[in-house]
């Protein structure tokens, strides 16, 4: 019995450091280094949009609502979370059609994956089986995604004295030092924090930005320019005096990001 083809997956080249599309016995060059990924996926997206568009349908199949999806929805959300998402239910629900999505199927799927990832994933699947009814239906019948319970609310944080232990232990390491110290502060995410650059502060007038000029906010990530807190403003002006030239970044590695 012949094995089920693939369909179109990256491949890395380990000879040339590159990735390319492994398309059944076709081989296509994207030209993206090993370590750029996200463009690589990119062109993957692309090149499966290029070749298959999905015809309308009252009962598709899950993988062309998902396909139709992300070609239409992903490009222009921020998030990079929907990428996963979609790439995760791929997996699972690929070969499904509109018909195997019952409750049972989908608690299925989630007992295969913690709760806030299944939670988030087929979030995704219900908004694919929307867009689809709303721009390729009218579906003949629109099931309804059962998603496992939130998680509880978070009810313990950080004590001191633990707070304390944490910058201890990394109290060699001043990259963490650093992440640790400004997250403790101002509660900020890691991402943030990462991409936190001296320009997005004002040392004299204590304010801190947590988002580059012009860039978009998201209505779940709010990111308002915040106090900076005493203790944090003395670290602050200690790493700026000793901060490396043409380094943007107020966390980095050898001055990378």
């Amino acid at each position: 019995m012949p094995r089920r083809a693939k369909g179109p997956r990256l491949y890395l080249d380990r000879s040339r450091r590159t990735w390319a599309i492994r398309d059944g016995a076709s081989y296509v060059r994207t030209g993206c280094a090993e370590a750029d990924t996200e463009r690589a996926h990119k062109f993957l997206a692309e090149y499966i949009a290029n070749k298959y568009a999905p015809k309308r349908s009252p009962s598709p199949l899950v993988a062309d609502m998902l396909l139709a999806y992300a070609r239409d929805k992903l490009p222009g959300m921020k998030s990079r979370s929907a990428k996963y998402n979609i790439r995760n239910l791929e997996k699972w629900w690929g070969d499904r059609s509109l018909a195997d999505v019952t409750a049972a199927n989908c608690r299925a799927y989630a007992a295969a994956r913690t709760q806030a990832a299944a939670r988030s994933d087929l979030g995704k699947l219900q908004a694919a089986i929307n867009h689809w009814h709303a721009e390729y239906g009218p579906l003949a019948l629109i099931p309804k995604v059962v998603l496992p319970p939130r998680n509880a609310a978070r009810e313990r944080w950080l004590s001191r004295s633990e707070a304390a232990r944490l910058l201890w232990a990394a109290r060699h390491t001043e990259h963490l030092k650093r992440i640790i110290l400004i997250g403790l502060y101002t509660g900020s995410r890691y991402g943030v924090i990462r991409q936190l650059e001296w320009s997005w502060l004002d040392l004299d007038g204590r304010t801190m930005r947590r988002r580059a000029h012009r860039a978009v906010e998201t209505a779940n990530k709010r990111t308002p320019t915040i106090r900076i807190p005493r203790r944090l403003h003395g670290f602050l002006r200690r790493w700026r005096r000793t901060a490396p030239i043409g380094v943007p970044f107020v966390v980095h590695y050898d001055g990378r990001q």
